[in-house]
């Protein structure tokens, strides 16, 4: 088993006391004032992998996916941090790249784990995403958008912005009284 594999030692520790001030302290002793920094310094590794970077026994990858979120919509840098969290699950889940070979279980059941963990990964966090990541799944899911082979290397990968350019409309979060 891979060290971004394995349990913490202990599982319960990563949620003991404050446990977002005690990552955003990790992160200030690696020299990133932010999450989205952090990560950009791997910017294919899994969050599993960021969060064992973080502290293999006391931080959890849920945690550190929560507070990228957070982050992010507090900055209005959604669509870049979704951007961001699908690159990571296209590497984790499909190491070989796009695989446009329709009707396939071997290629299509690998491309929807990807799918579904990424919508999950948001929507369940900020569900006030979770039509557009849901409706941006199922376009990726239906369109197979993606040309064989390809696997972005990072957020900014010019397919990847180019499809999320066409397909995010920001969800109006307004308050109506």
């Amino acid at each position: 088993m891979t060290s971004s594999a394995r349990p913490p030692t202990r599982p319960f520790e990563a949620w003991r006391g404050d446990w977002a001030d005690r990552i955003k302290s990790r992160l200030a002793a690696r020299g990133c004032s932010t999450m989205a920094s952090f990560a950009a310094t791997n910017p294919t590794a899994s969050l599993e992998a960021l969060a064992d970077a973080l502290g293999p026994d006391d931080v959890a990858a849920i945690q550190v996916g929560w507070l990228y979120l957070d982050e992010a919509k507090a900055n209005g840098t959604m669509k870049h941090c979704a951007r961001d969290l699908l690159v990571r699950e296209l590497h984790a889940r499909l190491p070989g790249g796009w695989n446009s070979r329709r009707g396939n279980v071997e290629v299509v059941l690998p491309r929807v784990h990807a799918i579904s963990a990424w919508t999950a990964s948001v929507s369940s966090h900020l569900p006030e995403y979770d039509l557009l990541v849901g409706a941006i799944g199922d376009r990726i899911i239906t369109e197979d958008p993606f040309p064989e082979g390809w696997l972005p290397t990072d957020v900014d990968d010019s397919t990847l912005v180019a499809f999320f350019d066409r397909n995010w409309i920001e969800p109006d979060l307004g308050h109506r009284g």
